[in-house]
């Protein structure tokens, strides 16, 4: 995906004429702030005037206090306008502190969206502070938040519409981010829209509500009906007011109302009190999709985004329009708090009418209510990807493809480096693995500490993620097959649940092995961190041999690192095993506290590294030479 554009420059530039904007109302807010305080003293003066002195009409009043309460209205105005361009500087002070490596610990983390004992999220860094979610997510709902989880955390979840075979599913998700990748206005839009959506927004209540069973009768002659008495009542009772119908008429249709309340009042009065939240919900969502349905519906979009419009559009009616008609009835029914029309309104059955209308509004949109929040969760996912796109414009995506010979996995990429890393402080390493027969399928990874054994294997992995989530990667090119995750790069012991990390590293490979023997998934990807390191060396090359050798035998692709040079040496006699390896050396500074003629040194101080990827078996170590370093006398 070739973009020529500078996303920094934009980002300044939009930036500084946002606060241009800000620094424009805060003087306007002043100024108007000035001439609320003089108005309110002139009024004041002739208030004095007219009435302590009687020197004045009290019509002088008229003009200060219409022109105090004109500006008052736009006071209000100029500080929603302040407070929306806040808004916006801070959109782009966001994406800036994105590409600036700052935006550790802001916004969601995606804990919350992860399954227990998950067999990748934490080893690769998906969700957490400073995690690729936390990156990522542009979503201002909880349904935004939980399909990007999904497309990290579950590829093979298929969503609704979406093509079942992975690949197709993929391709048609890149040309949608790929679309909306240059969406800026949009996505500043979108991220202006409503206070705070996601606070507001309760998906499962929302649509509990939408899909509940009527709560008033559902009869069309019924509620007609209830509209004789409703227009009888309100006529008997002004024409006994003039004197021209007898009162008896008024009283006995005031008596029928109050059987018709007695009947169904409970019932409408529940409903009110339930719609009260729903429609506040509802009404925040309808700002957000109106925003959405316009530019996805377009002719020329792409295939998915044209279909998330019309699923936004169902029956002809825009799903904004349809809240909308909603809003408008809540509106009148919030009416009957006017104490002037109350009276009135219970004359007129005004709840029972406008409580039927909502009924009404549920039982024909009602059921609509869970399809746009997945549409518009969908839409908010792929404005995240598109905006990770919009920031790496030289990302591009991953070339998918089906499996080679029977259906074999494999994985190609050229100058892989982690997302989550700074630019100039990641060094570029390929992959190249193949199922098929004859090729190599796994890798031994050997090397030091610190020497970037976990980092590639992250590395590798979070972009794997990546591209099958539908986003662009960060490497020159990457090629793949449907894979299944899974890793064992974050395995920890637990004194709470008494449990070893030996132990909970072999559970972890029980569920590794799981996936590989599962006929409906893709292919493995396993990514295992020292291997079996809790354990004794011949335990270690026995364990490991025969569970490689499975993995091997189910089709899978792997990288393992070691430091267990000997684990190496199982290469030497299997095709479908390669060995890798990174080096260190030791500096001069290191050399001279060896020989104890310079001070004790850290670990970085005593040994270089360059964490680029070899070929080859390391053949030996520096590990003496370090505890030297540090003064250990060995």
């Amino acid at each position: 995906m070739a973009q020529s554009h500078d996303p920094a420059q934009e980002y300044e530039r939009r930036r500084a004429a946002r606060q241009q904007r800000v620094d424009a109302l805060e003087r306007r807010f002043s100024q108007l702030a000035n001439v609320r305080l003089l108005l309110f003293v002139v009024a004041i003066g002739l208030a004095v005037a007219s009435w302590g002195f009687d020197a004045l009409s009290p019509l002088s009043l008229f003009a200060p206090g219409l022109l105090f309460a004109i500006v008052v209205v736009a006071h209000e105005v100029v500080v929603r306008r302040r407070e929306q361009a806040r808004r916006a500087v801070a959109f782009y002070d966001a994406a800036l502190a994105r590409l600036a490596q700052r935006w550790q610990g802001i916004g969601p983390d995606g804990l919350a969206l992860v399954a227990e004992e998950h067999v990748f999220a934490a080893d690769l860094d998906l969700v957490g502070e400073g995690s690729l979610f936390q990156l990522l997510s542009q979503a201002r709902t909880r349904a935004g938040e939980r399909a990007l989880a999904r497309w990290l955390l579950e590829p093979r979840r298929v969503e609704p519409g979406e093509d079942e075979a992975l690949v197709a599913r993929l391709r048609s998700r890149n040309e949608a981010v790929a679309e909306l990748c240059d969406a800026l206005d949009l996505r500043e839009a979108l991220a202006l829209a409503g206070e705070d959506v996601r606070a507001e927004l309760e998906p499962e209540r929302l649509c509990a509500w939408g899909e509940a069973p009527a709560a008033l009768p559902q009869s069309p002659a019924l509620w007609i009906a209830l509209w004789l008495p409703a227009l009888a009542t309100p006529t008997a009772l002004g024409l006994a007011l003039g004197g021209l119908l007898p009162w008896l008429p008024f009283w006995l249709l005031l008596a029928l109302e109050g059987v018709i309340y007695r009947l169904l009042g409970k019932q409408v009065n529940t409903l009110i009190a339930e719609v009260d939240a729903p429609g506040q919900q509802l009404s925040v969502l309808a700002e957000v999709l109106a925003l959405l349905e316009g530019h996805e519906a377009r002719a020329e979009a792409s295939p998915r985004l044209r279909e998330l419009g019309r699923r936004l559009s169902a029956g002809g009616l825009r799903a904004s329009k349809s809240v909308a008609s909603l809003q408008r009835r809540l509106a009148w029914l919030e009416s009957m708090k006017n104490p002037m029309f109350a009276p009135l309104g219970m004359l007129l059955l005004w709840p029972l009418h406008l409580g039927a209308a909502v009924e009404r509004w549920r039982r024909v949109a009602g059921g609509e209510i869970r399809v746009w929040l997945a549409t518009l969760g969908e839409l908010e996912a792929l404005h995240s990807l598109a905006s990770f796109a919009y920031d790496h414009p030289s990302a591009p995506f991953a070339e998918l493809v089906e499996g080679g010979e029977e259906g074999s996995a494999s994985l190609e990429g050229e100058a892989l480096t982690h997302p989550l890393m700074a630019p100039g402080h990641c060094v570029a390493n390929d992959v190249r693995l193949d199922a098929k027969e004859g090729a190599v399928s796994t890798w031994i990874i050997s090397g030091s500490n610190m020497s970037g054994k976990s980092t590639y294997l992250r590395t590798v992995g979070i972009n794997v993620a990546l591209a099958l989530a539908g986003a662009p990667v960060s490497a020159r090119r990457l090629r793949l097959t449907p894979l299944s995750l899974g890793a064992t790069l974050r395995i920890q012991d637990s004194l709470h649940d008494g449990r070893s990390r030996f132990f909970a590293e072999v559970r972890r490979l029980k569920q590794l092995s799981d996936l590989a023997d599962d006929p409906e998934a893709p292919p493995l990807l396993f990514l295992l961190d020292e291997l079996l390191h809790g354990t004794n060396s011949a335990d270690r090359q026995a364990g490991a041999r025969a569970l490689l050798a499975r993995y091997a035998e189910r089709g899978a692709l792997g990288l393992v690192t070691t430091h267990d040079l000997a684990l190496g040496q199982e290469a030497d006699g299997a095709g479908w095993l390669g060995n890798k390896h990174f080096v260190d050396a030791v500096t001069a500074a290191g050399a001279a506290a060896v020989e104890g003629k310079g001070a004790l040194l850290s670990e970085e101080e005593a040994l270089r590294f360059d964490y680029t990827l070899r070929d080859g078996r390391l053949e030996g170590s520096n590990a003496l030479a370090l505890m030297r370093a540090v003064g250990l006398d060995v």
